[in-house]
C-alpha cells in the first residue's frame, strides 16, 4: 500500500492518487481516520503491474478472473516463507509439484512473508497465466523453482461484463476450480471445463445440458481451460461430441450439431 498525507474525504475510494508529474501512482482505497480526530491521510493501492493487468481487463469490458493456486495455509505465519497446510488435488499447485508442508518463499519473484502476500500476488497474475513460484522444505532456505499455470478464483458475487464470450452451441464455460469455492461437494478439482450458461432453445439446451456439468473432452480431445473449449469447438466445424463427467465415473457422451 501507499501511505499518503493528502487530505481525503469519505467517498474518495476509487479515486486517483497523482504525483507531482501528473502521473497516476495509486488508487485510493482507505482513509486513515478516527472519529473526532483530524484526518491524517489515507492509503492507496499502487498501480503496479498486477493492478495494471486488472485495469486492462476492465477497459475491455471483460470479467476479471483472479488467479488461483489451490493451497491452504497454516494460520498466523510471519517471516520469509509460509508453510502449506494442504495442496488441493487437481489444482495448479498440485500439478506443478507443490506438496503439503512445503514453504512457499516467493511468487512471481515477489518474496512471501504472509498469506496475504500469496493472495495478492497470485490474484493479480490472473487466471490462465503462468507464474514462477519458489518453494522449500525449510523456511528461509532457498529451494526449487516451479512454473505454475493458474486456475480461477471464484468470487461469490454477481459479475457484470459488457464483453462476454460468445456462446458456442448455446454454451459458455468456466474453470472447474470455481466448483470448490462455490460450495459444491467435491474434494478435488476435476479436469475439464464447467458449463456456466446454457442459452434457451440452443443445441445445448435441446440436448438437456445444464450448468454445473463438467466437460472433459471434445471429439476425443481433452479440454482443461475455457480457451481450450472455445478453440476445440471452433475446430469442430459445426458438429462436436462432448464427453461429460458423471458422478458414477462413467463418462457421458452428447453430440451437438450447430452453426
Amino acid at each position: 500500500m501507499i501511505q499518503t498525507d493528502a487530505r481525503l474525504n469519505l467517498g474518495c475510494s476509487g479515486g486517483a492518487l497523482v504525483n507531482l508529474k501528473g502521473e497516476v501512482v495509486g488508487v485510493l482505497t482507505a482513509q486513515a481516520a478516527l472519529v473526532g480526530w483530524e484526518t491524517p491521510g489515507g492509503f492507496a493501492l499502487p498501480t503496479n503491474s498486477g493492478v495494471q493487468r486488472i485495469i486492462e481487463v476492465l477497459k475491455k469490458g471483460e470479467e476479471v478472473e483472479y488467479g488461483l493456486l489451490g493451497v491452504r495455509f497454516q494460520q498466523n505465519q510471519h517471516g520469509l516463507g509460509v508453510q502449506l497446510d494442504d495442496v488441493v488435488i487437481g489444482s495448479p499447485a498440485s500439478k506443478a509439484g507443490l506438496r503439503r508442508n512445503d514453504y512457499l518463499l516467493s511468487v512471481g519473484g515477489q518474496p512471501v512473508r504472509t498469506t496475504d502476500d500469496v493472495f495478492l500476488y497470485v490474484g493479480t497474475e490472473l487466471a490462465g497465466s503462468t507464474v514462477e513460484v519458489e518453494c522449500s522444505q525449510l523456511p528461509n532456505v532457498p529451494g526449487r523453482k516451479l512454473r505454475v499455470t493458474l486456475a480461477k478464483f471464484h468470487v461469490p458475487l454477481p459479475w457484470i461484463a459488457s464483453n462476454r464470450p460468445a456462446a458456442v452451441a448455446g454454451l459458455r464455460v468456466d474453470y472447474t476450480s470455481t466448483l470448490m469455492q462455490a460450495g459444491a461437494a467435491v474434494q478435488s478439482i476435476p479436469s475439464g471445463v464447467l458449463i456456466r450458461d446454457v442459452d434457451k432453445d440452443s443445441p445445448a439446451d435441446r440436448a438437456s445440458l445444464q450448468p454445473g456439468k463438467v466437460i472433459t473432452h471434445i471429439n476425443g480431445n481433452p479440454v482443461t481451460t475455457p480457451a481450450d473449449f472455445y478453440r476445440r469447438m471452433k475446430e469442430a466445424r459445426g458438429k462436436a461430441e462432448l464427453t461429460l463427467q458423471r458422478g458414477d465415473g462413467v463418462p457421458e457422451r452428447v453430440t451437438l450439431s450447430f452453426e
